[in-house]
């Protein structure tokens, strides 16, 4: 059954961090003003059912390809430092990293319809 045209499609990716060296993590990406976004970590608030990105990390500016793989559709090419994917202060990694912090974007929780 396909999904409800207006319930946003969260897509994944294969990630390595810099705190997991040899370890592949599976970590969600988004849509949102045109550009491809990784989701490290969600917000999530049952009782209204919707979650909201910690922080949203731009992928359009990794380097990444879309792959054909059975639980991913992109692939991100480098290990990513933690301070970027976790970390309090993300722009201590460096300026080639685009984070938003809390950026206010709020998704139906999987499977919910609001």
């Amino acid at each position: 059954m396909p999904e409800p045209k207006d319930e946003p499609v969260i897509f994944k990716a294969l990630v390595i961090s810099e705190a997991r060296p040899g370890k592949v993590d599976l970590m969600d990406v988004i849509k949102r003003d045109g550009a491809l976004w990784l989701v490290p970590l969600w917000t999530e608030n049952q009782s209204e059912g919707w979650q909201e990105p910690e922080r949203m990390i731009l992928l359009d500016q990794l380097s990444h390809e879309a792959i054909q793989h059975p639980r991913a559709q992109y692939l991100v090419h480098d290990p990513l430092p933690t301070a970027v994917l976790y970390g309090p202060d993300p722009s201590s990694a460096g300026p080639q990293y685009v984070v938003r912090l809390r950026p206010g974007v709020r998704l139906p929780l999987p499977g919910k319809l609001n």
